[in-house]
């Protein structure tokens, strides 16, 4: 009887073990981006990226729907952007700026690259407030399409991102 018990209660341990075993080594293999270091240093959710060989850091902002690239960035960078009819965004300091549209292939890690499509907007008077208060020059940010086009979930027990 007592070696029955034993059995079950080492049964029980061995599952649990092993499911927790399992469940960790799928987080670590899953794709993951994190923002921990960028929220630590300017209490926002910041991700650095790579796009025509330049870093670009963009906000995360699930409040958003399309992903923005400031047009300064998209002038200077000499993107090819379209007119785009019958989008407005409002900006953080209030103006309504009717869009154009560029596609962008960014990279993260030099191993995963994403082909985004950015509404180009003047963010220059919320980004340059941006760099006043944290010294973090803002170029886009991300919004929620990007993140359920590639599966992305925000963990914010980790501050990361990771793909379901």
């Amino acid at each position: 009887m007592i070696f029955k018990i034993l059995f079950i209660i080492f049964a029980v341990l061995f599952t649990a073990f092993a499911v927790t075993f399992f469940d960790d080594l799928r987080k670590a293999n899953r794709k993951m981006i994190s923002f921990k270091e960028a929220l630590d240093l300017t209490e926002l959710p910041v991700v650095t990226f790579i796009g025509k060989g330049r870093k670009l850091n963009f906000l995360i902002d699930t409040g958003a729907n399309n992903s923005i690239l400031n047009e300064s960035v998209a002038n200077n960078m000499k993107l090819k952007c379209e007119e785009f009819e019958g989008v407005e965004t409002n900006t953080a300091g209030g103006n309504i700026n009717l869009n154009r549209v560029t596609n962008l292939v960014i990279k993260f890690d030099d191993k995963r690259e994403y082909d985004e499509c950015f509404l180009i907007s003047n963010m220059d008077d919320a980004f340059d407030s941006i760099k006043a208060e944290t010294g973090v020059m803002i170029h886009g940010i991300l919004g929620s399409n990007f993140f359920t086009r590639n599966k992305y979930i925000i963990d914010f027990d980790s501050l990361a991102l990771y793909v379901k």
